[in-house]
């Protein structure tokens, strides 16, 4: 994580204070996605508002063995980065350096057995210090001795503790954390609802954590956080089936950065990539997964004559007049949401849809498929819905938006500090109220 993303923190290392646990598994070794907006935009506000209550910050982060310190919140970021990559551990493989530890140890395993059988087979007695000293360097004994001896880090303590990414990542508490201080954010159910968008043992892994999570005998007193109704609907009705038991859930919109998002078409954009003035431009941003039916997009900006350009972590290429530049900055999104004639979000599936509000935000005309309830949800009666969930239904939704006059809707509702005072209410103060579907 760059130390610039939180320039106004400080150390908070001061010993004797209560202790905010963050997990932040999901921000290192990944494209920049929503868990990682989310996390960005949430956690200097809750570092501010740890400051003036007098606690301290934690970083800490998922691993195989479970939460692990990664040392305290400060300034100096550059001194906490993360090789553990969040798919290693939502798939519950080893990371690339435990798997060259995992090989040497097996090869070592395999050649003391074998030595064991020969020895076996002979008629001298050979003790196990002999032959290791004969067949095994010095050095790699030395190294296993340490490694063997080697005391476990200790154990991850905290009075409160906060989630972005609960079933990508295991339940698991800090030692000492009450229950109704502990905030787990749920943003979406996909990898159990479209399970063919995923490997199958993250599919397992994460149905494994919702279910430890369910059937915590403290599930009545840890709060549960997702943006839109119908994934909190959907969360209380797999809840329900797992233990028969209600969950308390806040519905918490996300929001957009103002200073980054904000309509101011260039008209330089669409020179620079050899597109002419009088033909349509259509924009998509998100990674390049067939989770976010790309395909369709390119298929109907060929068929309808129009250009598209694509953002989002992927390979950069050109398909016909569909344009890839994979990752690139946010001020340049800005610009190809604002100089855009349409902004379409085909995803299957989503847990809000950030780039939905933030083409609104640059006054983009939106284009959403009918099949996606949560992009319905936040969207709105800002958006256009397709007919239908097929190409040609997305090539005439496109026509349609590109005839409509451009807007700046009201999007006061979508304020990074409301979900940021809300979770200042859970993990610090009583409960208001309790908010379901």
């Amino acid at each position: 994580m760059n130390s610039s993303a939180f320039p106004h923190l400080h150390d908070f290392r001061v010993a004797a204070r209560p202790i905010l646990a963050i997990d932040m598994t999901a921000l290192w070794n990944r494209p920049t996605t929503g868990i990682q907006r989310v996390t960005r935009a949430i956690t200097p506000g809750l570092a501010a508002e740890a400051t003036r209550r007098g606690w301290d910050i934690q970083l800490v982060r998922h691993t195989r063995r479970g939460l692990e310190s990664l040392g305290h919140w400060s300034s100096d970021t550059s001194l906490m980065q993360i090789h553990t990559d969040l798919d290693h551990v939502a798939m519950g493989v080893h990371t690339r350096t435990n798997i060259t530890y995992a090989r040497i140890r097996n090869v070592l395993r395999r050649r003391i057995r074998s030595m064991r059988l020969a020895c076996r087979a002979t008629s001298d007695v050979v003790t196990k210090e002999t032959w290791l000293r004969r067949w095994v360097p010095d050095v790699v004994r030395r190294y296993g001795t340490s490694w063997r001896r080697r005391s476990l880090k200790p154990a991850v303590m905290a009075d409160a503790y906060l989630t972005f990414a609960a079933g990508i990542l295991p339940a698991t508490l800090p030692i000492g954390v009450p229950p109704d201080r502990s905030v787990f954010v749920l943003h979406d159910l996909i990898p159990i609802q479209f399970p063919h968008y995923y490997p199958p043992q993250m599919s397992v892994n994460f149905h494994a954590n919702l279910r430890a999570l369910a059937v915590a005998p403290s599930l009545a007193k840890r709060r549960i956080v997702t943006a839109s109704r119908h994934v909190a609907t959907d969360i209380c009705r797999v809840f329900a089936g797992i233990s028969r038991t209600a969950v308390r859930i806040d519905v918490v919109s996300w929001g957009y950065d103002k200073a980054t998002f904000f309509p101011q078409p260039d008209g330089s954009f669409r020179h620079a990539f050899g597109i002419p003035d009088n033909v349509p431009l259509v924009v998509a941003v998100s990674t390049q997964d067939p989770r976010k039916r790309f395909a369709d997009i390119v298929s109907a900006v060929n068929a309808s004559n129009c250009y598209g350009i694509f953002l989002g972590a992927g390979s950069p290429r050109r398909e016909g007049n569909a344009i890839f530049l994979g990752h690139v900055p946010d001020e340049l999104i800005r610009r190809a949401y604002s100089s855009s004639d349409v902004f379409v979000n085909w995803s299957a599936a989503e847990g809000f849809g950030l780039p939905t509000i933030e083409a609104l935000a640059c006054g983009a005309r939106v284009v959403v498929p009918p099949d996606n309830p949560t992009l319905l949800e936040i969207g709105g009666r800002h958006v256009t819905v397709a007919d239908r969930a097929d190409v040609p239904a997305l090539g005439k939704a496109i026509a349609r938006a590109g005839q409509q006059p451009r807007q700046i809707p009201d999007l006061s509702a979508f304020s990074w500090q409301h979900p940021t005072q809300r979770f200042t209410e859970l993990l610090w103060d009583e409960p208001a109220g309790e908010e379901s579907p």
